[in-house]
């Protein structure tokens, strides 16, 4: 009988606890770490893979799934998280950026990455999707109710993925799982609920009209081409996989150059402003300029930590030449005025974090944008009598950090434009003439 090992994912307290059981609903234990029901040796390095996959393991090593137990920012956040919450729930964060660490329960707590196996260090590595031979059941996006779902693992000679008709070789069986096809193979991870409290849900947001439209995350996140699937085998339909998102490597890592271009380019699809104009109120001594954006993705914006996440409307309103209103702009640290002293009129997309670095985070205010939704921003601004002639710029920004999140991390040293760069979503300017 083939081992499947099963997983039960509970979001509860402030963590995701992940069982083990065997076919007869027991624990198992197959002598990984303390009470882990894998060893290290269970699973394969993503090095084995790339002689028959060179493409893939190409586009994998510089993607942020390789870069997720590598990331400095990731073991200072992790290490901290451990320390408010007193040791309680040391394998909240490592579930998602090293599965395999948790699987075999080798890199629970603060841990030197260094020091960790091959395949632990790689992250979500090839194995952890490719051994997955069912996803889960939908947690159907409750909110306000446990959330849970079901992740079955089989690590050894067979490898699942989404081919009808793959090519024998005698390097591993192969055998074709759906899910590999629709955003429930994205779900574990980017759908996290605490207590039934939303907390990073991209999954759900994605739930109602890109899902009902038939468009899944891999349409965006893994577009497809013609290729091999292996060397030597046969052109087929494949999916791209470095998994672009909105973050970046801020470390030394492969492809940098390649990996920010991506970002860059998926951006530019994200949104789009559909609306500016002005007009005169106030007998013409005031100006009113409106800017309307709106959310192109398949879920919210910003999604996943949008706690921590920059999406906002510049405005620059000129007449002869000369700035007349600014709005949405740095101050000399590469700031945004969230609190609205400088800037009383900024808009900005964003969702806010309740609870202390000692209690359980979830969601308290939400004013992202959701999936195709509109929005219009008025600003009033004062302006010359007569002037009648005016130039408006907008442009719709995302940056995936601010430089004072990167410094409270305790890396000022990656906090500069080249490491958190900001990304033109769209922009707009149209000269107009106001009587």
């Amino acid at each position: 009988m083939t081992r499947q090992l099963r997983r039960l994912l509970v979001i509860a307290g402030a963590a995701l606890i992940l069982a083990g059981c065997g076919d007869d609903g027991s624990p198992v234990d197959d002598g990984g770490g303390d009470g882990a029901e894998f060893k290290v040796s269970d699973f394969q390095s993503a090095e084995e893979c790339k002689d028959c996959h060179p493409v893939h393991f190409e586009e994998w090593s510089g993607s942020m799934h390789a870069y997720a137990f590598t990331d400095p920012l990731f073991f200072a956040l992790n290490e901290r998280a451990i320390m408010d919450q007193g040791q309680e729930q040391p394998e909240f964060c490592i579930q998602c950026h090293s599965p395999i660490g948790f699987l075999t329960g080798e890199a629970i707590g603060v841990v030197d990455p260094a020091t960790q196996p091959a395949v632990i260090q790689e992250g979500i590595t090839c194995d952890v999707c490719h051994v997955t031979i069912d996803p889960g059941e939908a947690n159907d996006g409750l909110i306000g109710s446990d959330s849970s779902s079901y992740m079955t693992f089989n690590p050894g000679v067979i490898k699942y993925g989404p081919i009808a008709d793959p090519v024998r070789n005698s390097f591993h069986l192969s055998e074709k799982r759906t899910f590999f096809q629709n955003s429930t193979a994205c779900r574990n991870c980017h759908d996290i609920f605490i207590e039934g409290e939303p907390l990073e849900v991209t999954w759900t947001e994605w739930l109602g009209s890109f899902s009902a439209m038939g468009r899944e995350c891999q349409e965006c996140h893994m577009p497809t081409y013609q290729g091999e699937a292996a060397v030597g085998g046969p052109i087929r339909s494949l999916t791209r996989h470095e998994f672009v998102g909105v973050d970046l490597a801020i470390t030394d890592f492969p492809m940098k150059e390649r990996q920010r271009a991506a970002v860059e380019s998926l951006m530019t699809t994200a949104g789009a402003i559909e609306g500016l104009t002005a007009e005169r109120f106030a007998e013409g001594e005031s100006l009113s300029v409106i800017v309307g954006v709106r959310n192109l993705t398949g879920h919210n914006m910003p999604s996943g930590v949008g706690f921590n996440r920059d999406c906002w409307i510049r405005l620059v309103v000129s007449a002869g030449g000369e700035s007349v209103f600014e709005s949405g702009m740095f101050d000399e640290d590469r700031e945004l005025d969230y609190n609205g002293t400088r800037d009383p009129q900024f808009k900005r997309f964003y969702s806010v974090l309740k609870g202390e670095r000692t209690e359980v985070a979830t969601l308290d205010i939400n004013l992202t944008l959701t999936p195709l939704q509109y929005d219009e921003t008025e600003y009033r601004m004062a302006i010359e009598s007569g002037t009648e002639q005016f130039d408006l710029d907008a442009a719709f920004l995302f940056r995936a950090l601010p430089p004072s999140f990167v410094i409270d991390a305790g890396h000022p040293e990656l906090s500069g434009e080249e490491f958190l760069p900001v990304y033109t979503i769209d922009e707009m300017q149209v000269s107009v003439t106001v009587e």
